[in-house]
């Protein structure tokens, strides 16, 4: 018997983007819960055994139901486009019209989480293209904003069978296990058919951080885990290196020395600058704009004032490499026993300046 795997959400401009950047985002599993559909108690074979006539789907009172108001092209159709076979509606269709639901205002509760990860993923990476969404909440949208993003990518589930549900919808232990190159070639398939020779530009793996390792292996080493753009536990972000994304993020930005010398105009050769200066380089570090922390010290002291270099010992050497005579002062406010590290919100601060400022003049 052919394997049965379930069709991913295609949005209509899913070439186009974000920024120019293709998006495939991946989520964990479809549960099915047999309070609400009466499916089979146990059901991974559900969606192999079952597709056409499982019990989880019921006829339409109307007697005919539409199974995919999409424009993506389904086996089953009648002349108005309707998927229809004995009015019961396909299991491998339900990532498809899971998605539909969401943007018409109908989707399950239980599933609202998952909406809402994407939505976030999608507003934290790309600022400038969602502004008009950034001070609202996803249950504020309306239907023709959330098809505005979601046209403009792929969802597709890594789990490629039914699941059993757990309370908060959290993952059973041994799911990924059950089929694990089922799931790799559910992957693979989505890549091969909609991507084809232009891999995604970028990847968001939502939730499961098992799942983002195995989809890190698979994409293979073009691929940077963008560890900064993360929200841990509900998206992680992969960017393809030559994505505009990536250029974005990781590419030596020709603002960035500009960006530095106003940052730190007004620093003065104080203690309190010792701080400034580590979480900065810390930003730099994390973004790849410098390969380490020394090469990030002498770039953000070279930009500081002559009072700030001679608190550090900045000092040009005769085959003009740059040394810091009291690395040490720096060096303490990172170590991982600080009592005081830098935090999370720190870097962010800095992030939110760089990255949503004017062209810096």
């Amino acid at each position: 018997m052919r394997s049965k795997y379930f069709d991913p959400w295609i949005g209509d401009q899913y070439q186009e983007g974000i920024d120019g950047n293709t998006i495939l985002v991946v989520g964990e599993q479809h549960w099915c819960d047999p309070e609400i559909w009466k499916c089979d108690k146990d059901p991974h074979k559900c969606l192999e055994e079952h597709d056409s006539d499982c019990t989880a789907w019921k006829k339409a009172t109307n007697g005919n139901l539409e199974l995919c108001p999409l424009h993506e092209k389904c086996n089953y159709k009648n002349k108005k486009n309707k998927c229809l076979l004995k009015s019961i509606r396909f299991l491998h269709c339900e990532t498809k019209i899971s998605v539909w639901d969401h943007i018409q205002g109908k989707e399950r509760a239980k599933r609202t989480r998952v909406f809402e990860f994407v939505f976030k993923a999608l507003r934290s990476i790309f600022p400038k293209r969602m502004e008009e969404y950034s001070n609202k909440e996803i249950e504020d949208l309306s239907p023709k904003q959330k098809k505005w993003y979601w046209d403009r990518i792929i969802f597709t589930n890594f789990i490629q069978h039914y699941t059993k549900l757990l309370p908060g919808g959290k993952l059973g232990k041994g799911e990924l296990k059950i089929n694990p190159e089922k799931n790799y070639k559910g992957i693979k398939k989505c890549l091969e058919q909609h991507f084809k020779d232009k891999a995604p530009d970028v990847v968001i793996v939502l939730k499961n951080k098992d799942i983002l390792q195995q989809i890190k292996g698979q994409l293979g080493s073009q691929y940077n885990h963008c560890k900064y753009e993360d929200s841990p536990n509900e998206y992680y972000v992969l960017a393809n290196d030559k994505s505009n994304l990536y250029k974005r993020l990781f590419s030596n930005n020709p603002d960035i020395n500009k960006f530095i010398e106003k940052h730190v105009k007004d620093w003065k050769a104080e203690q309190a600058t010792t701080r400034k200066i580590e979480t900065l380089v810390e930003f730099l570090k994390r973004n790849k704009y410098v390969k380490n922390y020394k090469e990030g010290e002498i770039k953000v002291l070279k930009l500081c004032s002559k009072e700030i270099q001679e608190r550090y010992g900045l000092k040009q050497e005769s085959d003009g490499k740059y040394k810091i005579k009291h690395l040490q002062r720096l060096k303490d406010i990172r170590r991982k026993d600080s009592p005081h590290p830098i935090t999370d919100d720190e870097i962010k601060d800095i992030k939110e300046l760089f990255f949503n400022r004017e062209t810096v003049s």
